[in-house]
């Protein structure tokens, strides 16, 4: 059980040897100093890095194994006679750098007692909230570290990401914010099951008919036999609930197919839905009360519904949207028309320039469709061929 001891204390000394970066300081104490150096000379004649297996065993300290090993370095030749020398050269000769010192203990207690001293002053003047007669060098960089202040605050309280719906509220009039006074609901949890079953929140209408406008065939013109066939096949494959398809307004979707618009998606050269999209803009175009750096920038990400190439090579932005409009304003289409070219302007303009900047191509067309009532606003007008 001792030797097992001797040897966990050796692993402990190991580890601490070998975890210094730059410089060692090892510190011990010994009751005379003359009487242990001369006990460490007993060791300059061993010819072997390891001091004898019966010596380390009777160490009763750390410094019973240090002392004897750095005493045969010629670092120690100061505390050695001229005829005294350790007889091993590879120690001896090591290129470990060691500086030695033996301080009395005369010499630690006057230094503790006036630090002592010095302390009980100062406690006793900060105690009474009077100044210390005393300045650091670190003074003006304790100052600096005490009044210092984050340069960059503005960018703490804003998100470092943004969905074109958020930034959309953010900047936009009473009109896009108004939704936001009904009540809270967490854009991140849909809604319980039991109430989706009752009736499908707007929001969760929306969805829906964009799930179906993804996975919608243009191969050939959408028929309600056919819509209703995909409907029935995305239930099956689990992309709708029950409820969901049942919800869906199979007329609102072929009138879209009925617009020229719609004709031109299916004669189109190629297709593209539903295509993710992260942009960088600069943090003070994201927020209105943003008054950090001009160099910030937020992450912005959505995703765009739908692009298509015309036959006549034109590049087609589009977006679905199932506002209600009907019965909403008295002077039907008419009078929402430029409330709602208002509201999606900005999102509209932020996914065309996603795109150009992604693609490295001109997008020359937007429109946004409204499932209620049929109605296109055309955002973007194309230039003649």
């Amino acid at each position: 059980m001792h030797l097992e001891a001797i040897a966990e204390e050796m692993r402990v000394l190991y580890v601490a040897l070998t975890r210094a970066k730059e410089k060692l300081y090892l510190v011990g104490t010994v009751n005379e100093v003359e009487k242990s150096i001369d006990k460490w000379k007993e060791f300059l004649s061993v010819d072997d890095w390891l001091l004898p297996a019966v010596d380390r065993e009777k160490g009763s300290s750390y410094l019973d194994w240090v002392g004897p090993a750095v005493l045969r370095h010629r670092a120690a030749i100061d505390y050695l006679l001229e005829e005294e020398e350790s007889s091993f050269d590879a120690v001896k000769y090591d290129p470990a750098k060691w500086s030695l010192s033996v301080v009395e203990q005369d010499e630690l207690q006057t230094v503790a007692e006036e630090g002592f001293i010095q302390t009980g002053e100062m406690e006793e003047r900060i105690a009474q909230l009077m100044p210390v007669p005393f300045k650091s060098e670190k003074q003006s960089e304790v100052k600096e570290r005490l009044e210092w202040s984050y340069p960059y605050k503005a960018a703490a309280i804003h998100r470092s990401k943004q969905t074109v719906s958020e930034l959309k509220k953010e900047l936009m009039d009473e009109y896009s914010d108004k939704p936001l006074s009904d009540g809270f609901r967490s854009e991140f949890a849909d809604r319980p099951k039991f109430l989706q079953k009752k009736a499908l929140s707007p929001a969760e209408t929306g969805t829906v008919m964009h799930a179906l406008m993804q996975h919608i065939s243009l191969v050939e013109i959408p028929t309600k036999e056919s819509i209703e066939k995909k409907v029935l096949l995305m239930v099956q494959d689990e992309l709708l609930t029950k409820e969901q398809g049942e919800a869906i307004d199979i007329e609102k979707v072929l009138s879209f197919f009925a617009t020229d618009l719609g004709k031109r998606l299916l004669s189109a050269q190629w297709v593209e839905r539903e295509i993710p999209f992260s942009l960088g803009i600069p943090a003070q175009r994201a927020f209105k009360t943003w008054s950090g750096g001009k160099d910030e920038t937020v992450l912005m990400q959505g995703v765009v519904d739908c692009v298509f190439q015309d036959k006549s090579g034109r590049i087609v932005l589009l977006d679905y949207k199932t506002d209600t409009i009907e019965g909403r304003f008295p002077g039907g289409f008419a009078e929402a028309y430029s409330t709602l070219k208002e509201r999606y302007e900005l999102q509209i303009s932020l996914y065309q320039e996603a795109l150009e900047e992604s693609w490295n191509v001109p997008i020359d067309e937007t429109h946004v469709f409204f499932f209620d009532g049929g109605h296109v606003i055309t955002m973007k007008e194309g230039e003649e061929a």
